[in-house]
């Protein structure tokens, strides 16, 4: 009778336990909470991807926003749940540019019109915008 070799071994072991070395895939729970490793997308009402997000053990590691024609506009390298997000329009343009710190807005919020410049800056603080 031959052995396997221990890694092997162990490998086939924790694969029947439900412990396998590869990361869960990626699913969204009821709330839209998001679970395992993998990209979510997201596109334009006609089609081309808009912003593609990649997780990893269910942690937002970087976001990435595109034009309609596939131009990247912005790339963030999340930490912690912390960085800047932007919400796009359907023809592609900036519609709000904000912070986020621990996956919550904190800071200012720069809200655009359509010829792309500043129509309001709101502050928040901890998800919520500051009363004044």
């Amino acid at each position: 009778m031959r052995i396997a070799p221990l890694p092997l071994l162990v490998a086939l072991l924790l694969t029947l336990a439900g412990c396998s070395s590869r990361p869960a895939p990626m699913s969204f729970d009821a709330r839209e909470l998001p679970n395992g490793t993998g990209e979510r997308v997201f596109q334009y009402d006609h089609g081309p991807v808009m912003l593609r997000e990649d997780y990893a053990n269910g942690v937002l590691m970087r976001s990435r926003w595109f034009t309609p024609a596939g131009e990247l506009i912005q790339e963030t390298q999340w930490d912690n749940q912390s960085g800047e997000g932007i919400f796009l329009r359907q023809d592609g343009s900036v519609h709000i540019r904000m912070q986020f710190e621990n996956g919550l807005a904190n800071g200012p919020a720069v809200y655009y019109d359509n010829s792309g410049g500043i129509a309001n800056i709101v502050f928040f603080e901890n998800g919520q915008p500051r009363e004044y």
